[in-house]
């Protein structure tokens, strides 16, 4: 696992053989969780994969869900697979997958958004690989990438408001501290 950060938000790269050939299938689980640390909330992801796949019937797939401000219940994930996986807690659940298609060196990207913006989110990843007779399928890599929240224009602009309404109350009171210095200095004669 490769983590980035982005100017649009958080990244991950997963890197593995996932390979299979024949009549054969591979099934694996990522699980981890995302905070926003600076306060951005959380919008949406892009989900890649790059592999191959050949034969009609071999199949490359990643599907995920992320739990959004909830906690995300893996404990059927074993058995059920994906499907057995519920978002607890209030969370809202955001569910995206990605199908390599037939080929050599190919991708698969799919973008899910967040609705409502998420200060955190609980995210497993089910990366399946199944071969067919004639035919394999493999993924190699697993991108993840996060778009934040920018801050509203209309906020920054609050913000330079109160720092310039500041510095001119600051202004103003150290000019009046100024010239009631000076009517207290002994004159000159």
């Amino acid at each position: 696992m490769t983590p980035s950060d982005n100017p649009q938000g958080p990244a991950f790269d997963f890197s593995a053989a996932w390979s299979v050939t024949g009549t054969v299938s591979i099934e694996s689980g990522i699980l981890f969780r995302l905070e926003s640390a600076n306060g951005f909330g959380l919008t949406g992801v892009t989900l890649s994969a790059t592999g191959s796949r050949s034969g009609v019937l071999a199949a490359a797939t990643v599907t995920e869900v992320d739990c959004l401000g909830g906690v995300l219940d893996t404990s059927g994930f074993a058995l059920g697979g994906i499907g057995s996986v519920a978002c607890l807690g209030g969370g809202v659940e955001a569910n995206t997958s990605a199908l390599l298609p037939v080929g050599s060196n190919v991708n698969a990207n799919v973008t899910a958004s967040f609705f409502p913006i998420a200060f955190q989110v609980d995210v497993l990843k089910d990366v399946s690989v199944t071969g067919a007779p004639g035919g394999s399928a493999s993924i190699t890599n697993v991108g993840q990438q996060f778009t934040q929240a920018a801050p509203e224009p209309g906020s920054a602009g609050l913000v330079v408001i109160g720092l310039l309404a500041g510095a001119g109350a600051l202004w103003r009171k150290r000019r009046k501290r100024y010239a009631i210095d000076l009517r207290k200095a002994p004159a000159s004669r």
